[in-house]
């Protein structure tokens, strides 16, 4: 299981991407027995505020302070432009998407983001952003899946409803197709997922526009 992160620097809309909405998400996929490539708009060093661990739970942080191999990885992540989505089965964003269908001009760092979570999304993969305000018009979530929270607990729930998404694609593959014009067998799956990891007094969102 190879799962990609997406980090997008903040331009107009300062502080959406912080160190505690990637590290928790991180090790959580670490610990699932997943690849983690990092990648942001244009590689190198993206975080403004690496030095601030304060909202970041203790033994999360005190883990982060030890792990020089993570310190790499974020001081030295890869270009946008050397990502294919087929080398992946999902994709987790922390940042600002905006336009998904309709990408922004230069310089604004989701004029890179946006087309390749897109392209995910087109080819039926798993997609999770970390906030959630973006713009979907017109292709909604594609063939894909995607999952998108704002609350404080979001970036770590949203990566076990990714990692859910991805055993319900797995297992759906195995299954018959549903007939056309009726509710897909992923999606029952992914729901059923959600509800027994998510109860309704907490929810995460899962938005499917198929």
């Amino acid at each position: 299981m190879r799962i990609l992160m997406v980090l997008v620097p903040d331009r107009d809309l300062p502080g959406h991407l912080r160190l505690e909405r990637f590290i928790a998400p991180y090790y959580t996929f670490l610990e699932a027995g997943a690849e983690v490539i990092v990648a942001s708009p244009e590689g190198g060093f993206v975080f403004d505020r690496l030095s601030s661990l304060e909202d970041v739970p203790v033994a999360l942080g005190e883990r982060f302070k030890a792990d020089a191999r993570l310190h790499e990885v974020i001081t030295d992540t890869l270009a946008i432009g050397q990502v294919f989505p087929e080398d992946f089965d999902a994709a987790f964003c922390v940042g600002v998407v905006g336009r998904l269908w309709e990408a922004a001009a230069p310089p604004d760092p989701a004029a890179a983001a946006a087309p390749l979570l897109a392209r995910f999304l087109s080819a039926g993969k798993a997609v999770a952003t970390i906030p959630s305000p973006m713009d979907l018009y017109p292709g909604g979530a594609g063939n894909g899946v995607l999952i998108t929270g704002d609350a404080a607990g979001s970036p770590d729930k949203a990566a076990h409803a990714l990692l859910a998404a991805l055993g319900a694609c797995r297992t759906a593959a195995l299954e018959a197709a549903a007939s056309l014009g009726q509710r897909s067998h992923l999606d029952e799956l992914l729901d059923e997922a959600l509800i027994e990891t998510f109860p309704a007094s907490d929810p995460i969102t899962h938005s499917d526009f198929r």
